[in-house]
């Protein structure tokens, strides 16, 4: 882990402030950590390479995750056929 200091505009410090103030348990290092982290995942994905995670970063793993797929053509041929049929216990 790598430190560093930022200097950010008055606007977005003073907002960055209110939601430390209303989120007691934020971290202002953790908000600008996943911040930079975003915005890197998003215009330069390339960038970030992580031994612990080999198939990209983070954030568009999760933003996969959270994907609904649509189902197979064999599965949705199943399901039309299936569609008339109730199971029994």
């Amino acid at each position: 882990m790598k430190r560093f200091s930022v200097s950010l505009p008055d606007d977005v410090a003073e907002a960055l402030e209110k939601i430390l103030e209303s989120e007691p348990t934020a971290s202002r290092s953790k908000i600008i950590a996943d911040s930079l982290n975003e915005y890197i995942a998003r215009h330069h994905p390339f960038f970030i390479n992580r031994k612990e995670d080999s198939k990209g970063p983070r954030v568009l793993r999760e933003l996969r995750a959270t994907q609904r797929r649509a189902p197979s053509p064999r599965r949705r041929k199943l399901q039309r056929v299936l569609e008339g049929w109730r199971r029994i216990d």
